[in-house]
């Protein structure tokens, strides 16, 4: 939702009466429909749009135009989510990303299949963020548009372009009462297609055998419990990962390995009642023996669990190639 394409300046459909659905609207070639969860004050979104190949962001916008906008910009690639993000916009220029994310994936929600990808994320209907979030009670001046436009990745950060076209404009009221669902529930199609994850590079929980497949995608993966994406740093010559799971209760651990012997080099990070309390540089043999490595080569940029989802972020880097010769070359087996 950047600045005005140059063309007439008019949306696909417009419909700022406020009487139409207040739960759902549908575009020419997509739909969407929302619900109020009122034990977790969330508002939850589900598109329903068509795959187009390559990387496109999809976006909810709350406003009336970019002068004063809530944006929810959702990346895809081939109709797979790689991760939604928080912006907003104080004018026609570049929307700016919100040092409060306040949007989120639910990672189960999530598919592609006959050329169609759903997915749902969700809002706190009001949050702690009063000057950059619109809150929605009442009307709402909703801004929906997928595919709008393609994105690219630069120093690590996903960059939307300018969109091709207008997002439609809709008007719901009273979503707060109308909309109500009480206990969330997302279904996915039995044929749904998840990204698939490197040959090299596996995620573990706890002992679980390592989840791979046969067609692997080179920047990102995903199953139903989490989803992840990485990029080369050329700046400083490092590697950034985003690791979006789902928690355990109790005590629990997570790894990205890298490697295709028994001996893996290795991040973990361990859980405890749903909270991120420890990260490491370590080696895993026969995916059970695990021990800390003397040189700790990661850096945590940041993390941070959602409670209402039970599904935890962080962002982590290491140097593409480090001085510890015990490592796995890392330049071989990305």
């Amino acid at each position: 939702m950047k600045s005005a394409p140059p063309n007439s300046g008019m949306s696909s459909s417009v419909d700022v009466s406020g009487k139409g659905d207040p739960c759902s609207f549908k575009g020419a070639d997509y739909s969407i429909s929302w619900y109020y969860d009122k034990s977790t004050t969330n508002v939850f979104f589900e598109y329903d749009s068509p795959v187009k190949s390559g990387k496109w962001w999809s976006a909810i916008g709350i406003g009336d135009n970019m002068s004063d906008m809530d944006i929810a910009v959702i990346y895809l690639e081939d109709g797979n989510v790689v991760d939604v993000m928080d912006y907003y916009s104080s004018d026609y220029v570049p929307p700016v990303k919100d040092e409060n994310q306040d949007w989120k994936l639910i990672n189960k929600s999530f598919g592609v299949n006959n050329g169609r990808t759903k997915y749902v994320v969700a809002r706190k209907m009001y949050t702690d963020d009063s000057k950059k979030d619109k809150n929605m009670d009442n009307c709402v001046l909703f801004q929906f548009g997928v595919n709008l436009a393609e994105y690219g990745i630069k120093n690590g950060e996903l960059k939307i372009k300018k969109h091709e076209n207008w997002p439609d404009l809709y008007k719901a009221c009273d979503l707060k009462n109308k909309c109500i669902k009480e206990t969330p529930t997302f279904e996915k199609d039995a044929g749904a297609a998840v990204i698939s994850l490197p040959r090299e590079v596996a995620i573990l929980e706890n002992n679980k055998t390592p989840q791979k497949t046969l067609n692997p995608s080179k920047c990102k993966s995903a199953t139903l419990s989490y989803t992840s994406h990485w990029n080369y740093i050329k700046a400083n010559d490092s590697i950034e990962f985003v690791l979006n799971f789902e928690t355990s209760p109790g005590k629990s651990w997570s790894a990205i390995t890298f490697g295709t012997n028994a001996k893996r080099d290795a991040f973990l990070l361990f859980t405890e009642n749903r909270k991120i309390i420890d990260t490491g540089d370590y080696v895993i043999k026969n995916f059970s023996e695990i021990k800390k490595d003397r040189q700790q080569d990661w850096v945590v940029i940041y993390s941070k669990t959602d409670e209402d989802t039970n599904f935890a972020k962080i962002k982590m880097s290491r140097a593409l190639v480090t001085s510890d010769k015990k490592r796995v070359s890392d330049k071989k087996n990305y």
